[in-house]
């Protein structure tokens, strides 16, 4: 007699298998409400929701019909801004306007992704009651954005938000006029893109409690005068771990020295900057003057030094045993790349002439997973960069003209064992004019 196959014959981990190969929404639209034990069996998927890129069907269903049924077991929502012009009225009252609260009570973490700035303000003004929500991630903010943006993000869900972070390929952001004083001291964890210009200092003031504070300043705006703006700035007491990205300007060692003044209780310090002050290199200097509670320092700075040859020996020689550092010359430029090893930065940039410096096999450097290489003139040196970096998952190159730009993007791409070697999420070639390939 022949016998009857099901899927319910399988055990649990053969069917989760099965669902890690379908999108989170896909897994919903299929399994959801069979029967008891599936609903049991895919009861990850309902805790940790992702509406990323979804196909409209299953998007729809998932919306209209599951998410009613089962939003009081999500924990972590992800949705993409970019739904919101095709979404029927309906369906668009429950994910963007103020009863979010009702969908998902006992929601911890939101991920928005794709949205305009003026979308993202009128989610901001509707995102209340949430009575759970501490873990606002906001990725891929595009367009113009109002200046009270980000104070507005600082104080939604009623004040409850403890960890609020904007992604490195969002919008520098900026804060209104005032001398008005305002503080969020829920904020615990803050990653964010500033405009720099009278912003930075008073970003202090905004963050009485806050333990963890990623800044990344990348945008050519008037500065102010640093060893005076931090100057009465009250004391960042709880802060242990600062970032400070902004490869775009060029820093003095007072003008850190400056910035990390208010912070009394720092333990990780990282540091990726450009600099054509030479005492900023000097890890002795850089040592001695940080308080006596930082326990870890990464570094990595670009020095941009004044005569056609440098003497690297001795500036090694300058950072105690308990740094190793490295560092990279490009002659030709008269550019440095000095930073600490194990390299400890998730992205990279890297002037293309620097590979054939780098030893075979290095593993340091496996914590990389955005790379921008410039000055590109060859395939070849290419190459001798990207054999160092085995995790990367966006590549943006930067040649001097176009037709070699498109060369590189589609060699690379029509390279299977190179898709791998890169888990293939975003492969890009960009010229020095700023166009881009994909």
């Amino acid at each position: 007699m022949a016998t009857c196959s099901t899927l319910e014959m399988f055990p649990d981990e053969i069917i989760l298998h099965v669902c890690s190969y379908l999108r989170g929404t896909d897994v919903l639209y299929s399994f959801f409400d069979l029967n008891a034990r599936l609903n049991v069996a895919i009861a990850g998927y309902c805790r940790y929701v992702n509406l990323l890129a979804p196909a409209y069907k299953p998007f729809h269903h998932v919306v209209s019909h599951v998410l009613p049924r089962m939003g009081h077991s999500v924990r972590s929502f992800v949705l993409n801004g970019n739904w919101k012009p095709v979404m029927p009225a309906n369906t668009l009252a429950v994910l963007f306007g103020s009863s979010l609260y009702v969908m998902f009570p006992q929601l911890q973490r939101l991920t928005l992704r794709w949205f305009t700035g003026e979308d993202m303000s009128l989610f901001l003004d509707g995102l209340k009651n949430l009575s759970q929500l501490v873990a606002l991630n906001i990725q891929m903010l595009k367009g113009r954005v109002e200046d009270s943006l980000l104070t507005k993000t600082l104080a939604a869900n009623n004040g409850r938000l403890k960890f609020v972070s904007f992604d490195e390929d969002s919008v520098s952001l900026n804060i209104p006029e005032g001398d008005e004083i305002v503080s969020y001291p829920n904020i615990e964890e803050l990653k964010v893109n500033v405009n720099l210009n009278r912003l930075f200092p008073r970003l202090f003031t905004f963050l009485p409690n806050v333990r963890h504070l990623y800044v990344m300043l990348d945008e050519e705006t008037d500065r102010p005068e640093f060893n005076t703006a931090f100057t009465n700035l009250p004391p960042l007491v709880h802060l242990i771990d600062f970032q400070l990205r902004s490869s775009n300007l060029s820093w003095t060692l007072d003008e850190i020295l400056a910035v990390l003044c208010p912070m009394s209780s720092l333990q990780r310090l990282t540091l990726d900057l450009s600099t054509d002050d030479e005492c900023l290199i000097k890890g002795e200097n850089l040592a001695l003057l940080l308080p006596s509670s930082v326990i870890q320092i990464h570094v990595c700075i670009r020095y941009y030094f004044p005569e056609p040859s440098f003497e690297t020996d001795a500036l090694l020689a300058s950072w105690p045993d308990h740094l190793p550092i490295t560092c990279l010359l490009d002659e030709a430029w008269q550019r440095m790349l000095l930073y600490t090893i194990p390299f400890n930065l998730r992205s990279m940039i890297l002037s293309a002439e620097l590979g054939k410096q780098m030893s075979s096999g290095w593993k340091y450097l496996q914590q990389v997973e955005d790379l921008y290489i410039y000055n590109a003139t060859s395939l070849a040196q290419i190459f001798l960069v990207l054999q160092h970096f085995h995790q990367l998952r966006r590549l943006t190159i930067s040649t001097q003209n176009k037709s070699e730009a498109r060369m590189y993007c589609l060699f690379l791409i029509s390279c299977v064992h190179i898709k791998a070697f890169f888990n293939g999420e975003l492969l890009t070639a960009a010229n020095d004019s700023g166009l881009q390939f994909q």
